[in-house]
């Protein structure tokens, strides 16, 4: 208010121009640079040719650079080095061509700038003392972004220099951390892990915001120099230092990925196991269980896989994974087939509080599933309490599926088609063709071969993306046509079946048929 008084009252004062000046300054501080703009663009006109009318002309390229208008903000700064060459802003003018640039992709050009006005501003300017407020600042802030300007372009020397540059030069700088955490960076990424150890660990020593990055960017470099063990130990150190941070878990995290993709399951298992353990509160933990899970699977060892699965379910897992760890959780039972480990967890299922229906249910039907062949009954109560539980589908259609399926093994052959028939005629999804090849199967051990076929043929046809279900549909239709006496139809089934599923596992076996090949 006090500068625009006098410029309201004193409009031929020598003041003006200067007060003009601090007002655009106050607002450019609060970051409403397009009211400081009009300001520095008076002070520009106003006081050309003066020092007053040089920061007013620079301060018109800042505000437009900080407005994201760089075609002007570049023109603006231009025009004033031109008009002022080795004037005493010259470093400063040459740092925000160079960060225009920059923004404006041109990394070739922003790079030449940079590099001139970190050389400038590194010098004290003529007459003054040897540091100027701001002037360590600015050149710290051209050593950066050059460092950036030649890394994105590649030169990975180059840019490891100017980094190292900006920390050597300018040791209280914030960024010197940082500058020597990216040295360390473009060294690895340029393949010298050893250099790289080196600067991470200076940036690690500086004790920076940055130690945790670099401490975990070392581990990995030394991992990638084949010294496992002292990337374990700095990893260690890692979690030690930083016990909640993010990079700890994801760097023991990784290691057990690359046992689990390199067929080292049991390495994997106890990798994933520790991740969990060690950091319980990490967005990771849930993640570490399922593929603790699922390298105890892979591994063969059922019984543990089934467990890990259970501790996951109670944990829960993530939304992304449920399906999966419900899918996996299944394929360990039924491998397993202990009718008495399935009848252990429908009860764990049904007594187990808080559980997510969709996991209770999807439990229940897993172990309804091994059931099955030795006990229905058991099988359908487990079908019925999944049914009980109202999950969304596709377990609901799942829980009825298994209903029809429990049926018609007690010999309830008209309740199981019943079930069977609702949803093979109600649903086009996997749920819908599995209820068709099992109505299907039902008809025919019913002695109705001639429904039963048709049932078989509606697989494909209905559901032609369910694989391998479409493909036993249509052997099973050529079986049973060449049972029925038709060798023709029995061989365009049979030759419909390698056309449309050549790799499929029933393709194969189309020589069990014999005439109808």
């Amino acid at each position: 208010d006090d500068f625009q008084r006098v410029i309201r009252d004193f409009p031929a004062s020598d003041l003006r121009d200067e007060s003009a000046f601090f007002i655009g300054y106050i607002y450019a501080s609060r970051g409403e640079h397009a009211r400081a703009l009009p300001f520095f663009q008076s002070v520009a006109r106003g006081a050309a040719g003066t020092d007053l009318g040089d920061r007013g002309q620079l301060s018109v390229g800042v505000c437009l650079f900080n407005m994201g208008n760089f075609d002007r903000a570049l023109a603006s700064l231009e025009y004033l080095r031109s008009a002022r060459p080795g004037g005493e802003q010259e470093g400063t003018v040459a740092l925000y061509i160079g960060r225009t640039l920059y923004r404006m992709e041109k990394l070739e050009d922003a790079a030449e700038r940079l590099s001139a006005a970190a050389a400038i501003l590194e010098l004290p300017p003529p007459g003054k003392p040897a540091s100027v407020p701001g002037r360590e600042t600015e050149a710290a802030d051209a050593r950066w972004w050059l460092g950036w300007s030649l890394f994105r372009l590649g030169r990975l020397d180059d840019a490891r220099d100017a980094f190292v540059s900006l920390a050597q030069r300018h040791p209280s700088d914030p960024r010197a951390a940082e500058a020597l955490y990216r040295a360390g960076i473009c060294e690895s990424t340029g393949g010298d892990d050893a250099a790289a150890v080196e600067l991470f660990d200076q940036a690690a020593s500086l004790q920076s915001q940055i130690r945790e990055q670099a401490l975990y960017e070392k581990g990995w470099a030394q991992q990638r120099l084949g010294d496992g063990a002292a990337g374990l130990d700095t990893f260690k150190k890692l979690s030690r230092e930083f016990p909640d941070g993010r990079l700890a878990p994801e760097a023991f995290f990784k290691i057990a990925m690359k046992s689990y993709d390199e067929g080292r399951f049991v390495d994997a298992r106890a990798g994933f196991q520790g991740v969990a353990a060690s950091f319980p509160r990490s967005v990771l933990a849930s993640q570490a269980l399922y593929w603790s899970a699922e390298s105890a699977r892979q591994a063969g060892d059922f019984p543990g896989a089934v467990e890990a699965f259970w501790m996951l379910f109670a944990a829960p897992p993530p939304e992304s994974l449920l399906t999966a760890s419900l899918a996996g959780f299944g394929m360990s039972l039924e491998t397993l087939n202990s009718p008495d480990s399935a009848r252990g967890f429908a009860s764990r299922a049904r007594s187990a509080r808080g559980l997510d229906p969709r996991i209770a249910a999807g439990v229940l039907l897993a172990s309804g599933r091994v059931l099955l062949s030795s006990s229905p009954s058991e099988a359908l109560a487990a079908a019925a309490d999944a049914s009980r539980m109202s999950p969304p589908e596709p377990w609901a259609g799942e829980a009825a599926l298994l209903a029809g399926r429990c049926s018609a093994a007690m010999g309830d052959s008209a309740r199981a088609l019943d079930i069977l028939a609702a949803l093979s005629d109600g649903r086009i999804d996997e749920v819908g063709a599995q209820a068709t090849l099992e109505r299907a199967r039902t008809l025919e051990k019913a002695g109705n071969s001639r429904d039963a076929l048709e049932q078989y043929l509606r697989v494909p046809y209905v559901f032609s993306g369910s694989g391998d279900l479409a493909g036993e549909a249509l052997f099973n239709a050529a079986r049973l046509s060449l049972q029925q006496g038709d060798r023709e139809g029995s061989a365009r089934i049979s030759g419909m079946l390698r056309a449309r599923y050549p790799e499929s596992p029933w393709t194969a076996r189309l020589n069990e048929l014999g005439s109808a090949r």
